[in-house]
């Protein structure tokens, strides 16, 4: 600090020396008086330079702190930008996805009818082959029975007419014994 406090020692001196102390005890007592008011009193021109200097860093403070502030503002908004690009590349993701997966389902539906329908073909083949089979099976079971029953025939008339003939053979055996 600038001192420029103005201090009687002369005066103080001669007050002491009124008060009772001697001159040599009075010059020390200024002495020490005179240091510690140079030493730890502030003048007014102390004060006003103090006060300039808590202005001019109060003002270098304000000019860093916005100075930090807009360099956080940049940082969050460039922060900003880079997360909405994400969400916007990851909104995209996903509907290219979803698309995706629209179009095999739609791909997969269109493979179910073709094997339905194949299906339906393979079985409507398969009851009309069932059906040929058995209208050959049936007619060749008709024909079966129809020979059956005309094998049948022959034998009941072979038999019959083997009886008929025995009996006839066995009457005119008792009529010739008879006679």
């Amino acid at each position: 600090m600038s001192n420029t406090v103005v201090f009687d020692t002369y005066s103080f001196v001669k007050k002491l020396k009124e008060a009772g102390l001697n001159e040599r005890q009075a010059e020390i007592q200024a002495e020490a008086l005179l240091n510690l008011v140079e030493d730890r009193l502030a003048n007014k021109q102390d004060i006003q330079n103090l006060q300039r200097d808590l202005a001019t860093n109060r003002s270098d403070l304000q000019r860093d702190l916005e100075a930090m502030r807009a360099e956080s503002l940049r940082h969050f908004n460039e922060l900003n930008a880079d997360l909405q690009r994400a969400i916007k590349g990851i909104d995209e993701k996903i509907e290219n996805t979803r698309a995706k997966l629209e179009w095999d389902i739609k791909e997969l539906d269109t493979k179910i009818e073709t094997i339905r329908a194949e299906l339906k073909q393979d079985i409507k083949a398969l009851e009309m082959s069932n059906q040929k089979e058995i209208a050959i099976v049936k007619a060749e079971l008709f024909k079966a029975i129809a020979e059956s029953k005309s094998e049948t025939i022959r034998w009941v008339v072979g038999f019959a007419m083997a009886q008929f003939a025995m009996s006839a053979g066995i009457m005119a055996a008792v009529l010739r014994l008879a006679h």
